[in-house]
């Protein structure tokens, strides 16, 4: 059995500040989840294009992050400003699958200047053709396992024709409670009953709310169900609209 998937976990702008210890120990405990995969994780990883350091080393970590460009209080670049630090894996292949070159890890820290908060972005991407059902039950795993580490409140998981949908849709969405973005849903602690089931797709349980996981349904699709769901009372309240709803692919 072949099929398509592509995962983009992204973080929002609109993301809580965490510290640079948080963000240290997430970056290894991401690490850590893709060699429970099977990745061969050898060391150390190149995260500036310069100065390979040692992901298993939070020291090290830290140090990378204090020691980048700062931005200013609002998050805009300051003027010594260049790059914010980066860590990525790069061109990584999913276990038990046949495409080659087939997934990227990226992970963007944006400092602020007292040096104890920062935001961040995490990229996660899987695509291509031809994946194995062990490649893909391995990425939903990986993408589970993100969630976890980074905390869905903070982030989103869309792909790239949604990323432009949602600018389309937030204006609506706040009106009429449909999502912005699409595919998988995060049913937040705002709603006052928990969403069981949906069809088609399959559920889990994450903190306060559920995660609704398929890889069949279009954006518009995704917004139809929000909507059945809504006007059949399976939703007793809306979930709260927010300028970056929390979603997932």
């Amino acid at each position: 059995m072949n099929s398509h998937r592509n995962y983009t976990l992204q973080g929002t702008a609109g993301a809580r500040a965490m510290s640079v210890e948080d963000a240290a120990a997430n970056i290894k405990a991401s690490f850590e989840a893709l060699q429970l995969l099977g990745a061969p994780l050898r060391g150390p990883w190149q995260v500036n294009y310069k100065d390979p350091i040692d992901v298993t080393d939070e020291k090290a970590l830290r140090a990378h992050i204090l020691g980048s460009p700062f931005k200013d209080d609002e998050g805009m670049p300051s003027p010594e400003d260049g790059y914010g630090p980066g860590f990525q894996l790069g061109d990584w292949q999913v276990p038990n699958s046949v495409v080659t070159d087939l997934g990227k890890f990226n992970i963007w820290l944006s400092p602020f200047k007292n040096q104890s908060l920062m935001t961040a972005s995490v990229s996660l991407t899987f695509e291509g053709d031809n994946f194995t059902v062990p490649a893909c039950q391995n990425a939903e795993e990986l993408v589970k396992s993100f969630a976890r580490i980074w905390r869905p409140e903070n982030f989103a998981f869309t792909d790239d024709k949604l990323l432009a949908l949602r600018r389309e849709r937030v204006t609506r969405s706040r009106a009429s409670g449909l999502p912005s973005w699409g595919y998988v849903s995060w049913v937040s602690d705002q709603v006052s009953r928990q969403l069981e089931s949906v069809e088609g797709a399959a559920t889990f349980r994450y903190g306060t709310g559920t995660l609704i996981v398929t890889d069949t349904w279009e954006a518009e699709q995704a917004a139809d169900v929000w909507q059945l769901l809504l006007d059949t009372k399976r939703l007793r309240t809306a979930p709260k609209i927010q300028e970056y709803p929390p979603t997932f692919l």
